[in-house]
């Protein structure tokens, strides 16, 4: 072989890193591709007792997922419309819904989540909303009046609230609630037993007033 043949033969060889990297640009343009002629899922997710925004909640279909930012928006792009969304979020049921274009999905908050609503509001006095968390057995059983009477007797100033679901059977939950308090004499922390019921697919506070309540004010 002559030293021109070789020189040739040497220009023709193609290094294999040289090719890996063309295999690789070629799959992700054609991934590419395929993405953008396929389909956008545009919907919010919101609390579906509060009706507030859920951020990070991840949304999913199939291998494909995206996150829902402060507003509880998001954008789930793939290649076709099939299949299920399930959606999870910290403190929320995950859910599962058919996959459509558009999506207003509202999460159940678990029982302990809801027990920091009740603390949250004892915390701002808005004992309304305190009452509103009450099953309806609760709330025909005492009035909204009588309620805020009650509650309005105790000024806590509230520092801090954890909450732990303890147990759980069917439709009912019990939650152990640890409140941190400012008091003349320093930080104490108040421990309280918290009945859930599911009602309406929300899970709602069991109480019944002085003496009868799961979730019985300090004295």
């Amino acid at each position: 072989m002559g030293v021109n043949e070789a020189q040739q033969r040497e220009g023709k060889d193609i290094p294999w890193w040289m090719l890996t990297a063309v295999i690789a640009i070629i799959v992700g343009l054609a991934i590419l591709i395929f993405l953008m002629r396929g389909v956008t899922i545009e919907g919010t997710v919101k609390d579906a007792l509060k009706g507030t925004p859920v951020g990070g909640a991840t949304i999913t279909m199939g291998i494909y997922s995206t996150t829902s930012d402060e507003n509880g928006s998001f954008k789930l792009k793939a290649p076709k419309l099939e299949g299920e969304i399930v959606v999870n979020a910290p403190g929320y049921e995950p859910l599962s819904t058919t996959a459509e274009r558009s999506l207003f999905l509202s999460l159940v908050p678990l029982p302990e989540k809801v027990a920091s609503y009740w603390f949250n509001y004892w915390r701002e006095a808005n004992y309304r909303e305190m009452y509103n968390l009450l099953t309806s057995e609760c709330r025909n059983a005492t009035s909204g009046e009588a309620f805020e009477e009650e509650f309005s007797r105790y000024k806590l100033e509230i520092v801090d609230v954890r909450t732990e679901k303890m147990e759980a059977k069917a439709d009912t939950a019990t939650v152990l609630a640890e409140v941190d308090i400012n008091t003349p004499l320093g930080k104490q922390t108040l421990r309280f037993s918290l009945q859930f019921r599911k009602e309406g697919g929300l899970w709602k506070a069991v109480w019944y007033g002085a003496g009868a309540t799961p979730a019985q004010p300090p004295s």
